[in-house]
């Protein structure tokens, strides 16, 4: 529904959520860090919550590409993540600390 149309556009979405990330206000790169906390644990969460069931493995199929989907974007922003622990700022030093303990705590491994 909903979630897998706003899955597959994250694409669309990299170039501008990366100009967020290196934006000189610290209240812009804060939300971007939460938002993407957020959208890295929600997402988690649909992985792992798989329902039971005949089609359960179809639905764990399509819940796994779309938290794949998910990881590749953030992913890709991983590099931008990183800068900011180097930053002077010490607000967007601790949003970009929080951002990288929310997506490895919410990270998939098999």
């Amino acid at each position: 529904g909903q979630l897998q149309e706003f899955v597959c556009r994250l694409r669309y979405l990299a170039g501008p959520v990366q100009c967020c990330l290196m934006d000189v206000r610290t209240q812009v790169v804060r939300e971007c860090c939460v938002t993407l906390a957020y959208l890295a644990q929600e997402m988690r969460c649909e992985v792992r919550h798989c329902g039971v069931g005949i089609n359960s493995s179809l639905a764990t199929d399509n819940r796994m590409r779309r938290f794949v989907k998910v990881d590749r974007f953030i992913l890709y922003l991983l590099p931008s993540i990183l800068l900011l622990l180097q930053h002077k700022s010490k607000f967007i030093i601790n949003s970009g600390v929080v951002c990288i303990r929310f997506i490895l705590h919410n990270s998939y491994s098999p």
